[in-house]
């Protein structure tokens, strides 16, 4: 008779696999929740960012004239400026929460967070501007040109994306793509900044768990 020694390892393996399985199960719910409150944080910022700038920001006033023309009045051009600095600092504003809430998230903290902040707070920017658009008081004066009267109205700013032909044109005080910018720029520099506060490898990311691997079951002896 031949003894054999046969060593019981399958209950210890397949425990090992249900902990692994879970530890993934719950990182990929955990960056599931990060993702999505920082991109419902940041379009309810956005959205209320719209709404503050559109009931803020001064409106550009057209003189209609009896030819079914309008033009600007002559002092626009500061009330533009002062519409697009508040919208700015709003931007900015919106942006440097946008990261601070990114960063609460401790498990989540890395490059691909990073990543996250600066995609959602440019789509936030755009929508944040549109809402305020949409928002604004006014009259837009095409429609009040066709009835040939001789009137002042306030009209909402308009921003878009200018057509650039030259490299000079990218410097153009009143270009309308720096809004835009201003809030994926804060965000970014901001949760940049907070990493290179903590300064620590790991980002305060929790360890994974050490689990002892499981004890093999007795030997037996087997004829």
């Amino acid at each position: 008779m031949k003894l054999q020694l046969k060593p019981r390892l399958s209950r210890g393996s397949e425990a090992a696999t249900d902990a692994s399985s879970d530890a993934n199960t719950r990182a990929i719910a955990v960056a599931a929740v990060a993702l999505g409150t920082v991109a419902l944080v940041g379009i309810a910022l956005g959205a209320l960012g719209g709404w503050v700038w559109a009931h803020t920001a001064p409106g550009v006033r057209y003189q209609i004239f009896p030819n079914q023309s309008w033009a600007p009045l002559p002092t626009e051009t500061q009330h533009r400026f002062v519409a697009f600095a508040i919208l700015t600092l709003i931007g900015l504003t919106v942006g440097v929460a946008i990261a601070a809430v990114a960063w609460r998230f401790v498990a989540s903290r890395g490059w691909w967070m990073l990543l996250w902040v600066a995609v959602v707070a440019s789509a936030v920017s755009i929508r944040a501007v549109d809402f305020g658009q949409q928002w604004f008081p006014g009259v837009d004066p095409r429609t009040l040109a066709t009835a040939g009267n001789s009137e002042i109205v306030s009209a909402p700013i308009q921003l878009q994306f200018p057509d650039i032909h030259s490299p000079g044109e990218l410097f153009t005080v009143f270009s309308d793509w720096p809004i835009y910018l201003a809030m994926p720029t804060a965000a970014v520099l901001t949760y940049t900044l907070l990493v290179a506060w903590n300064g620590l490898p790991t980002l305060g990311r929790p360890h994974p768990e050490h689990r002892p691997a499981p004890d093999a079951a007795p030997l037996t002896l087997t004829p």
